[in-house]
């Protein structure tokens, strides 16, 4: 069977696409399938931690006061021993990730603190912000698709303090084939790469509690609700990517004729990167118009597509 490619990956399968936000909260944004984010999260921090219960909480913060910029992540949790965890899929590439993580930590630590408390000594709960890319960072090595980290002293290399820390998953940098899965996370991240192109579990997965995560994402049990939300998402996905791989192309054309004209290499560089610019700039105007169209919320809107609200409301009044 012919498979449609996606950023590199087949998809339309018989599962619900984790990478996709409908698919991604199907399996670990729903108090009745809160047994899979205990066993993803636990396999995640490599026996750092052991999860044996944890309650959703809200997925919005609204900044210290009007005007703030908003932070939005996909699942947000705190377990039975008090931990936070802050869960978000992040499907494309962001120049200033890591700035875009520490700032919305920042703003999670800001609203931990107490209202209509006098005295407070800055006592903190634990944050853990997991952060799911389905890209990779250009400052790490080509295998190197998992991160823990956590402030340190530079010198002795001892953990500095122990109550914030980041997993960073590169999903693009994990190429493991299924004869090659040898723990429960590998299961867990070939899952998360391949579930929405497979046709069957894998005999990789057929083990523990991946039959049931399967048995989740089924698009043939889903409820005709979510069917039309996994449908949209599908489709959403597909537009996205047409537009984005149309606009980028052309901005390349543009870029190379006008550097040939200028018959010199810098003049092709600069020509090549301004059409790169150009044509990011035209697919992400394409993509929130069609958002907009669908009545996505602005705070929505900017976090798929990584651009800032004035951005958005330039697009809305067909400024950009």
């Amino acid at each position: 069977m012919v498979r449609t490619i996606i950023d590199g990956v087949p998809v339309g399968g018989k599962y619900a696409d984790p990478l996709s936000d409908f698919g991604f909260k199907v399996l670990f944004g729903r108090e009745a399938n809160k047994a899979f984010l205990i066993a993803f999260l636990n396999d995640l921090l490599k026996g750092r931690k052991q999860i044996v219960d944890l309650k959703y909480t809200r997925t919005e913060l609204h900044g210290p006061q009007s005007g703030y910029r908003r932070s939005v992540f996909d699942v947000s949790c705190i377990t039975a021993q008090g931990e936070q965890f802050l869960i978000e899929m992040q499907r494309t590439y962001q120049d200033c990730y890591k700035d875009r993580a520490v700032y919305y930590t920042a703003a999670y630590l800001h609203e931990l603190a107490p209202r209509g408390i006098r005295d407070w000594d800055y006592q903190l709960q634990e944050v853990i912000l997991v952060s799911i890319l389905n890209f990779g960072f250009a400052d790490t090595g080509p295998d190197h698709y998992y991160h823990w980290v956590q402030l340190t002293d530079a010198d002795s290399q001892r953990v500095f303090y122990p109550k914030l820390a980041y997993v960073f998953i590169e999903l693009k940098k994990f190429t493991k084939t299924e004869a090659q899965l040898t723990t429960d996370l590998d299961r867990w991240l070939y899952l998360l790469r391949h579930m929405g192109a497979l046709e069957e579990i894998p005999q990789a997965l057929q083990q523990g509690i991946f039959p049931s995560v399967f048995a989740v994402a089924a698009i043939s049990n889903l409820s005709k609700e979510d069917y039309m939300r996994v449908t949209r998402a599908m489709k959403e996905r597909w537009d996205a990517y047409a537009v984005r791989t149309s606009a980028v192309n052309e901005g390349k054309r543009e870029g190379r004729e006008e550097g040939l004209k200028e018959g010199k290499l810098n003049g092709l560089q600069e020509g090549l990167q301004e059409g790169l610019k150009e044509g990011e700039l035209k697919a992400k105007s394409a993509i929130i118009k069609s958002l907009l169209a669908e009545n996505f919320p602005l705070a929505r809107i900017c976090k798929l597509t990584g651009v800032t609200r004035d951005f958005v409301r330039r697009v809305k009044m067909g400024l950009a």
